[in-house]
């Protein structure tokens, strides 16, 4: 059974998580989303006032039927380890290869719907990345792959941010630099075509015929794509703008796009 203070090394230490495989989720709705991937969670964390709650009894019960590790601890503990400011009472070690196992299930079926890949450079805001990852779910996406340099996606922060999504949504993290451009490689030889959102991209993104293989490309919040991934890409896109702004937030960006290839499915 994993210990309170070992669960809040799992909240602030992302070479922890990567060692241990786990990472942390707080709160009701986020705990919930974890118990209904089978085999996820390693073990829950409940306090002594929430465990008489009905909810804390109806999560009680669903790791009493999974065979869960159940820790009972004091409010005042548990608040000292939460990345939360109100923490809800309730929190669950998660296993990484369980999410990753169930969500890679749904590529196949995303694959034939035409679904877009969405390939993340070196983000590094986790509301940002949170986001996307909730807008890749909505819009439709077969799998997102994250560069080596992009924030971790198993952060408290971006967990959050995810709404749940992070149980959903499969993720391919490049532990290698040259993953990220090797899977580029790899997609484009399946008959991919890449399409790099950037500002001196000739054609709008709404000119585009988003094809049933797409694959999109997002860069740095602050830099954008490195030389090199424009460099892969088969076309660079923009996004027209009124005003003097010359750029959107990368989640933004990412949103407009992912949403008109969705659109065009729809009317395809």
């Amino acid at each position: 059974m994993l210990s309170l203070k070992e669960a809040g090394k799992l909240l602030t230490n992302a070479k922890v998580r990567r060692e241990s495989g786990l990472f942390i989720v707080e709160g009701k709705k986020p705990v919930r989303e974890a118990l209904l991937v089978e085999g996820a969670v390693e073990c829950l964390f409940i306090t002594e006032e929430f465990v008489s709650s009905d909810i804390g009894g109806e999560l009680l019960s669903s790791c009493k039927e999974a065979s869960i590790d159940v820790s009972v601890v004091p409010e005042s503990s548990l608040k000292k380890v939460s990345g939360l400011v109100t923490p809800e009472g309730v929190m669950a070690a998660v296993r990484m290869e369980a999410i990753e196992k169930t969500a890679g299930r749904r590529i196949e079926g995303a694959l034939d719907k035409g679904f877009p890949y969405l390939f993340l450079e070196d983000l590094q805001d986790p509301g940002n990345m949170g986001t996307i990852i909730r807008t890749a779910e909505a819009a439709g996406v077969s799998m997102i792959v994250l560069s080596k340099g992009c924030v971790d996606p198993f952060s408290p922060k971006v967990v959050r941010a995810t709404m749940g999504s992070i149980f959903r949504v499969p993720l391919e993290v490049c532990k290698r630099e040259d993953e990220f451009f090797d899977i580029i490689s790899e997609k484009k030889g399946e008959g991919y075509f890449f399409y790099a959102a950037a500002l001196f991209g000739k054609r709008s993104y709404t000119d585009i015929s988003f094809g049933k293989k797409s694959a999109i490309l997002i860069g740095n919040e602050g830099a954008g794509l490195s030389e090199r991934s424009v460099e892969c890409a088969d076309e660079a896109i923009l996004i027209p703008m009124e005003g003097e702004s010359e750029s959107l937030n990368a989640g933004i960006a990412a949103a407009v796009i992912l949403f008109e290839a969705k659109r065009q499915r729809r009317i395809n």
